[in-house]
């Protein structure tokens, strides 16, 4: 692993990290780094196991991820009023979101967002047995719910 070395890890994680990387189409790496942060904030989640949890991590990134996209369009040039930053960052920003219009990264965020469905994404962690009790459900639909918001109302 990198940054890690080797370690021997149990057949529960990895089976655990497969079945993230596989529901939500990430690197296997980048799944196994999900649980073990998860495993981490355990204990902000009693009752939960470690796979809930990450769960919970990965709809609540999404969410966060759209939030600064947000931000940094807001803090583009021409939109000074709505985040207060200085000329110099305001150009950076303004230079880097082009970039990202440039490599349409944009018009991949809408088709991505209009594809999002509730129901489906709670269809596919059913699927997975990756709702818990109606607690984690409810944080889960919470959390995919106002990503979905974010996401509509921004763009």
């Amino acid at each position: 692993m990198p940054d890690v070395g080797h370690q021997i890890l149990s057949k529960e994680l990895i089976d655990e990290a497969l079945i993230l990387s596989d529901m939500f189409n990430l690197n296997e790496l980048m799944a196994l780094d999900l649980l073990c942060t998860a495993q981490a904030q355990m204990p902000y989640h009693p009752g939960l196991t470690r796979g809930l949890v990450a769960i919970i991590l990965y709809y609540d990134g999404r969410k966060s991820l759209v939030l600064a996209l947000k931000t940094l369009v807001l803090a583009r040039r021409g939109y000074t009023f709505a985040v207060e930053c200085s000329e110099e960052v305001s150009d950076f920003v303004t230079e880097f979101t082009d970039d990202m219009m440039t490599d349409n990264l944009i018009q991949r965020l809408i088709d991505q967002i209009d594809s999002l469905d509730l129901c489906k994404e709670l269809e596919l962690l059913q699927q997975n047995r990756a709702l818990g009790g109606a607690k984690h459900h409810k944080q889960v639909t919470t959390l995919i719910h106002r990503g979905l918001v974010y996401l509509r109302l921004f763009f």
